[in-house]
């Protein structure tokens, strides 16, 4: 666990969740925004985000959030 002052500029952004039926694993995904953009432009970036072979500890695929 780590803590972070408020004005560290991450934040929590969801849940990932695996694909695996059994697995039950779930990981924070965390992001570091620039103050400078608006909610609209962090959201727009979020699509652009590289997704490819991202796995749980099991090798489940863990997908893209939509």
């Amino acid at each position: 666990m780590v803590l972070l002052s408020r004005d560290s500029g991450w934040t929590c952004v969801g849940w990932l969740k695996c694909e695996g039926a059994t697995c039950k694993f779930l990981f924070p995904l965390f992001a570091k925004w620039n103050p400078g953009l608006s909610e609209v432009e962090q959201l727009a970036a979020q699509k652009e985000w590289k997704w490819d072979g991202l796995t749980c500890p099991d090798g489940h695929p863990i997908p893209k959030p939509a």
